[in-house]
């Protein structure tokens, strides 16, 4: 899950330094569209993905789809593309 939260950072990333005009965010995560999770990279084996979006800041959360008891990871991407972990919750503890 760590992977893939650092994954999906790399991804909210691209789209933040992306100008608006090429479907970017042009140096905000809410800029243009705003920033989602694609489909294809919103669940896995793993677990399902959300995301909190403010300007320079996604929070990622992933639920455990493997854990009976409710685990989850929460990761976030800054404006700089550093991405930091904050929470490991159930299992993960």
């Amino acid at each position: 899950m760590i992977n893939d939260i650092n994954n999906l950072a790399a991804n909210a990333y691209q789209f933040y330094i992306r100008p608006v005009s090429m479907a970017g965010g042009g140096g905000s995560y809410t800029g243009g569209n705003g920033y989602t999770i694609p489909y294809k990279l919103s669940s896995n084996d793993n677990a399902t993905y959300t995301a909190a979006v403010g300007a320079a800041l996604v929070t990622f959360t992933g639920t455990s789809v493997t854990q009976a008891t409710p685990s989850k990871v929460v990761g976030a991407v800054n404006n700089s593309g550093k991405v930091t972990f904050s929470s490991f919750t159930g299992n993960f503890q």
